[in-house]
């Protein structure tokens, strides 16, 4: 079953929250994920975890590069899961 943005965001959001140790609500998704000092190894992890949450593999890295927001990071998923 697809994925929504809303259901994308929520779960970067949340694991955003778990790793950097800081409440949910301080994170704003208009930002990068880079903005919150999100590194590499983080991003590795994120990217599989993602990709089991949205049911595919995602390559995030790639899209990552262009430093979106956290946002259109969801919104993207959103889209690719619905042609998954």
């Amino acid at each position: 079953m697809p994925r929504t943005s809303e259901e994308i965001l929520e779960f970067i959001l949340d694991w955003m929250s778990r790793r950097l140790k800081m409440p949910k609500t301080a994170i704003d998704p208009r930002d990068s994920i880079a903005a919150y000092g999100v590194d590499s190894v983080m991003i590795a992890e994120f990217e599989g975890e993602i990709s089991e949450f949205v049911g595919f593999e995602w390559p995030v890295t790639d899209l990552l590069l262009r430093d979106p927001s956290i946002r259109e990071i969801a919104e993207h998923g959103a889209e690719l899961s619905r042609n998954a």
